[in-house]
């Protein structure tokens, strides 16, 4: 370690290598998160938020607006200083909904796994949960019924194609608006792999 080791140049260069062994490793995933950005590009469009409802009936809105400074000037123990004060506009920061849909989305699908499985977990006699995002916690006694309440709330999840249905949200959105151009410009649902969810209830390692 020196002084002059540039810790900027070695993460973006870090950035990119993993990025795209990211392309390499989980392929479908990348193609996944394309997909959503592109979808999200449509809909910036109209200068109009990205809505999608989770499985567990949560409507969610994705609303990055382009923000506008406005800069003050005040006098504090006798010296001027210049605040910005920052507000939203009423236009839609497409760089920033297409950046953010991705993330939003699936962070969106894994709160409604947690609360399948909570429900799940009621139902099946669990009655304490600790979690930390998706990391799952409970009595020892109930270890191995948590274990497979997860996997059941995860396979009935995912049984839908949820991006089918974030599609679906998007046409019958600009259907009713009328922008049945757009709907053309939409990118169709990627293919779906050969994962049998089945084969999830026998995965050791599917959630810590």
């Amino acid at each position: 370690y020196t002084k002059e080791y540039d810790h900027k140049r070695c993460s973006l260069y870090a950035a990119e290598v993993v990025w795209a062994a990211l392309g390499i490793v989980v392929d479908k995933a990348r193609l996944a998160m394309a997909w959503l950005q592109d979808t999200s590009r449509v809909l910036s469009k109209l200068n109009m938020p990205v809505r999608w409802t989770t499985p567990m009936g949560l409507p969610v809105s994705q609303d990055y607006r382009v923000e506008q400074g406005t800069v003050v000037e005040a006098f504090f123990a006798g010296t001027r200083v210049q605040l910005t004060l920052v507000s939203d506009t009423d236009k839609r920061d497409g760089r920033k909904q297409a950046l953010g849909i991705a993330p939003n989305f699936v962070h969106s699908m894994d709160g409604a796994h947690l609360m399948r499985t909570a429900v799940l977990g009621r139902e099946a006699g669990i009655d304490a949960l600790a979690v930390i995002h998706d990391s799952f916690g409970t009595h020892a006694a109930d270890t191995e019924t948590l274990h497979e309440v997860i996997r059941e709330a995860f396979i009935q999840q995912y049984t839908p194609n949820v991006l089918e249905n974030f599609r679906n949200e998007v046409v019958e959105l600009l259907e009713k608006l009328g922008e049945t151009d757009l709907i053309a410009e939409l990118p169709p649902t990627p293919p779906m792999g050969n994962l049998d969810l089945e084969d999830i209830r026998r995965s050791d390692y599917l959630f810590a």
